[in-house]
């Protein structure tokens, strides 16, 4: 049975959205990774009141690079579509004065280029940044100068050892010198032996590339330095082709969220549907007894990622956050897999539910 859903093997697909990207804006950086190019963006923002608005649903790395510069998170609660809850917005810039506002169009599912143009009317001074992690491939469509800086991690959609994307719509930002990091020499020794594990199948070789990677994500924590990304992993992505990428996502989301329909105790956010608009980052579900069925599909294999650990301050202020935080699986369909891959999928989780 194929292995599905967990970290990529380095990937050599070529050709060039990314270079039409570096375009989009009045300057754009590729640094090491998402939280890079968040802490690099909190550096440069002129601080007033220090205050971030944050939504409630979102992960630690997130949180974490404003954190540990002093801001002040404020989180916002969201709506059952994971859309922003204007209101709470008006309300929460006219109390809190923030400086910055943080947005994510989660699953590419909410209409987040609505809601900026809402909020700059109320609070033109505000700051957005628009997080594109789950719709990277799809900027072109949606990009819009309301927006002050656009971010985005690149490594969590394919086989590369470092990545992420910082886009200024308005102004220059400072260069950055390349150094090498631990990151990024660990990524490069995990990803290259889970190569060598897929040809291998040997499970000693993969319990030291989940420790190898492991010890990579841990090299993040708490560190105030933005870095450029690696140029490997800047020339895979000068010569990108995401045809391929983008169409594989698009079949086998749709042949996958039709299978997982016929499963009757699954639910789903609101207007679920609208993944199939974009290129898809994955599928989200809701189940009960989540952190069971994702154990007994791991069991199998099959590699589904809980969206998020949330805070105690972010729980109370969202309690659709909070559900979310209990039922949430993020089921992949990304350009590795196949119709047969769906299927395995599909028969896997509903083994898992119905054990």
């Amino acid at each position: 049975m194929k292995e599905i859903g967990s970290e990529f093997a380095l990937c050599s697909e070529n050709d060039y959205y990314f270079s039409r990207i570096k375009r989009i804006g009045k300057t754009t950086l590729f640094l090491r990774c998402g939280r890079d190019a968040l802490g690099y963006v909190a550096d440069i923002i002129t601080k007033r009141s220090g205050v971030l608005l944050m939504p409630a649903y979102c992960c630690n790395s997130m949180v974490e690079p404003f954190a540990i510069r002093g801001w002040t998170i404020v989180y916002y609660p969201i709506n059952n579509d994971l859309s922003i809850d204007i209101q709470y917005l008006y309300t929460a810039c006219k109390n809190d004065q923030p400086d910055v506002l943080l947005i994510m169009n989660f699953f590419g599912i909410s209409d987040t280029k609505k809601t900026i143009s809402l909020i700059k009317i109320k609070c033109p001074e505000l700051q957005i940044i628009e997080d594109i992690t789950h719709t990277l491939f799809d900027l072109e469509g949606s990009y819009t100068e309301q927006v002050d800086y656009y971010i985005g991690s690149i490594r969590k959609w394919m086989g590369i050892t470092d990545g992420a994307l910082v886009i200024s719509t308005r102004r220059e930002m400072p260069e950055i010198t390349y150094i090498e990091s631990d990151f990024v020499t660990l990524r490069r020794k995990g990803l290259s032996l889970k190569e060598e594990y897929h040809h291998s199948n040997d499970p000693s070789i993969k319990i030291l590339f989940r420790k190898i990677l492991s010890e990579a994500e841990i090299s993040l924590e708490n560190n105030k330095t933005a870095y450029l990304i690696s140029p490997d992993s800047q020339n895979l992505l000068d010569n990108l082709n995401v045809e391929p990428l983008k169409n594989r996502r698009k079949n086998n989301a749709k042949f996958l969220l039709k299978l997982l329909k016929t499963i009757p105790v699954i639910n789903y956010p609101v207007n679920i549907e609208q993944i199939l608009q974009i290129t898809p980052f994955s599928i989200p579900i809701l189940i009960k007894n989540r952190d069971h069925i994702q154990k007994r599909m791991a069991e199998k294999g099959t590699y589904a990622a809980l969206l998020w650990p949330l805070n105690k301050y972010a729980k109370k202020i969202s309690p659709i956050a909070a559900e979310m935080e209990r039922e949430m699986l993020s089921i992949p369909i990304d350009q590795r897999y196949h119709a047969q891959d769906m299927v395995q999928i599909y028969n896997v989780i509903r083994k898992a539910i119905h054990l």
